[in-house]
């Protein structure tokens, strides 16, 4: 270990800095556990849904590695990575895909195994993209990319995170001809409350600035589930 890394680490772990560097990680703790819960569940959906603890324990393990080669390697102090929901929008249809293509031979395990290599390739070749722009300085193509083209990026993989989410709460596909299902009397039960904290958790969120407001909507939300149920 470097010299540099050991006095930075004897001043973090200084009193008067060991308390909020342990609020900073609970806090980042308790959201990438609930985000990363999410993404397995939105991309282990449907045909896959028996699989979703395995698919939990690929996305927590994958934030581990991701938080620390981000923690040792970035340039910027004090970065925290986790698995991303963009990459999981696109993940969940192309699972489902995966899922649907397949001859019925095949077994469901089989099926699980090829959506894993599937996710295990993509993750390397875009870490090695990734690796290459950054040894060679090319982050700066980024300015090339067209602004509608970034918008539209972003609004596609939004909606695909809205009906993934829909998916999951409905335990079933979100499309146009299913739209009159969803106001009906036991299927608002499974969506509307999702809908109402989504809303809410925005509106605070663009309204107060404080670190305890995700993690204590999400923590009050979970229990608020359990009491009711």
């Amino acid at each position: 270990m470097r010299p540099s890394y050991l006095r930075q680490l004897a001043v973090e772990f200084q009193f008067k800095n060991l308390f909020p560097n342990i609020i900073a990680g609970l806090i980042s703790g308790i959201l990438t556990v609930i985000i990363e819960i999410s993404l397995a569940a939105l991309i282990f959906s449907g045909d896959l849904a028996r699989f979703v603890s395995s698919g939990i324990g690929i996305t927590l393990f994958s934030s581990f590695v991701i938080g620390i080669v981000v923690a040792l390697t970035s340039s910027l102090r004090g970065s925290v990575g986790i698995g991303q929901d963009i990459p999981a929008a696109i993940l969940a249809p192309v699972a489902a895909g995966i899922a649907a293509s397949l001859s019925p031979a095949v077994t469901p395990e089989a099926t699980y195994i090829t959506v894993v290599a599937v996710i295990a390739v993509t993750s390397l070749v875009t870490g090695i993209g990734f690796l290459l722009m950054g040894i060679f300085r090319l982050g700066g193509l980024i300015r090339f990319i067209p602004y509608p083209v970034i918008g539209g990026f972003l609004a596609g993989t939004g909606w695909l995170l809205v009906k993934g989410s829909f998916g999951v709460m409905l335990a079933a596909s979100l499309t146009f001809a299913n739209l009159p299902h969803l106001f009906q009397a036991g299927v608002l039960v499974r969506w509307l409350p999702g809908l109402f904290f989504g809303s809410l958790l925005y509106l605070v969120v663009r309204r107060y600035n404080h670190f305890w407001i995700i993690p204590g909507l999400v923590i009050a939300a979970i229990l608020g589930f359990y009491v009711v149920l």
